[in-house]
């Protein structure tokens, strides 16, 4: 007996026809585990629109997962509009809920990956199959917790029995770094989460049959060669790291100091982000003062030791304050500074949990921030050790927002935000005063002469209590 009472229903159009000739190999996969690395007009999404409607489970819901449920409509929608035109397919849309619902009764429901309580709405349920597109644009931890803990557990219920699993898609990341590289092996290794992926580019859409002359007029336009990363990522969908659009990428030399070799005295600084629909953040920072005789100067200037960076996704505030108090004990801290934009939490913690908490006051100086940052780590003022690796892969990471004033929102920015919080709080103290001249100088002899004058004078005018004057 069947397992499926909607087995024998068959659509009378077939998707199929027009999708592109890579696409078969991925209907041919039998890997639960799908990654699809493609440059720009591919033919990708349409693909998926297809798959949703082709093999999904009648009277099952199917999530499509973009970094926001409106995005997911804009990039799905017109695609299932166009197939209703072009063969027959009928869809009902309830923009109210953000699904949508062919005629062999498969549900296709939108929704947004871009905070924790959207997970969620992942958690517990049964889906023949899940879809995660623009994988390299979305927050990567929030997208490990959704692909690991939510999304594949639910579609155990259907391993075999019809669901097509989960599929990954999208372009390359803006840096070679993170959980979509690791998922699709960068451009030619093994995936190391168990995927099998499939690649393609516009050449491999025929749907675009003049792709090769609309690759080298863009080329001409631009003035891209084809080592040019903008160029490399979009179009030939290949990783690759620019340092133009980063942040801090050019400011920092990539060095990394042995821990070993911390500074065992200093003042110490903890610094929190508070995230309670993102990760939270935690950064050891250390400071101590460099001197140096430069000319006829003493120059001091601090110089910010970041010991260890954490960057969790916590479900509870005990969680929070555990980590917060195990990091202020093992390394003695003198400060803990938090975040305070999200301050409910923050104030649970200093009412509840007793952590001496000094709110930092970030609203409008974002940009200062980073210009702050930069130039610290430019001139070696801000030194990372071994036990930061999450701070490590936001510097080389975390490009500029389309206005060059925050960091771009669809990038892990929490390590850093906690370390501008850090070292706002120690500040870079910069002190100039005159080196002491060396003795047998004249220099030296007329700072004496001018200190025993100074003394005489003082002397005179405040004699000791039975001197005659």
């Amino acid at each position: 007996m069947s397992d499926w009472a909607f087995e024998g229903l068959s659509a009378s159009y077939d998707l199929r026809d027009e999708a592109p000739a890579w696409t078969r190999a991925v209907d041919q996969c039998t890997n639960e585990l799908k990654a699809l690395l493609c440059g720009r007009r591919s033919g990708k999404t349409s693909y998926i629109a297809l798959k949703y409607a082709m093999d999904g489970l009648p009277g099952e819901v199917h999530p499509f997962v973009c970094l926001t449920q409106q995005k997911a409509r804009d990039n799905l929608w017109p695609i299932l509009e166009r197939f209703e035109k072009t063969h027959g397919l009928k869809v009902s849309y309830n923009r109210s809920t953000g699904t949508a619902t062919t005629d062999r009764g498969v549900i296709i429901q939108c929704m947004g990956l871009s905070t924790k309580p959207e997970i969620e709405k992942l958690r517990g349920q049964r889906y023949p199959g899940v879809v995660f597109d623009e994988c390299g644009a979305m927050n990567q931890d929030l997208l490990k917790t959704a692909l690991f803990e939510a999304a594949e557990p639910a579609t155990a219920d259907f391993y075999g029995r019809g669901g097509f699993g989960i599929i990954c898609s999208g372009t390359p990341s803006y840096a070679p770094i993170g959980l979509w590289h690791e998922i699709c092996g960068g451009n030619s290794g093994q995936s190391k989460h168990g995927f099998d992926v499939f690649r393609a580019t516009i050449l491999d859409n025929h749907h675009i049959p003049n792709a090769a002359a609309y690759l080298e007029r863009k080329k001409a336009q631009k003035k891209w060669t084809d080592e040019t990363p903008e160029y490399m990522r979009e179009y030939k969908g290949l990783f690759c790291l620019s340092t133009d659009g980063l942040c801090y990428g050019k400011a920092w030399n990539t060095h990394i100091e042995r821990q070993y070799m911390m500074p065992l005295q200093g003042l110490t600084i903890i610094a929190l982000d508070w995230g309670e629909s993102s990760p939270c953040a935690w950064n050891v920072v250390r400071c101590t003062i460099h001197r140096e005789q430069r000319g006829g100067q003493i120059i001091e200037e601090m110089i910010c030791h970041v010991l260890e960076s954490r960057r969790e996704v916590c479900t509870s505030l005990n969680q929070i304050a555990g980590i917060t108090r195990d990091l202020m004990r093992q390394y003695s801290a003198s400060y803990l500074v938090g975040d305070s934009a999200e301050g409910i939490g923050i104030r649970q913690l200093i009412d509840q949990y007793g952590l001496p908490i000094e709110k930092s006051e970030k609203s409008g100086y974002k940009q200062e921030r980073i210009f702050m940052m930069q130039g610290m780590l430019r001139c070696g003022q801000v030194r990372i050790y071994e036990n930061c690796s999450p701070l490590i892969e936001e510097i080389t990471t975390v490009p500029w927002n389309e206005d060059h004033d925050d960091h771009h929102q669809s990038y892990s920015d929490h390590c850093c935000d906690s370390l501008h919080y850090a070292i706002e709080k120690a500040m870079m103290i910069l002190r100039v005063k005159p080196a002491a001249p060396a003795p047998g100088t004249e220099e030296y002899h007329a700072q004496k002469q001018h200190e025993l004058k100074k003394r005489l004078i003082a002397a005179a005018k405040n004699p000791k209590k039975g001197q005659r004057r």
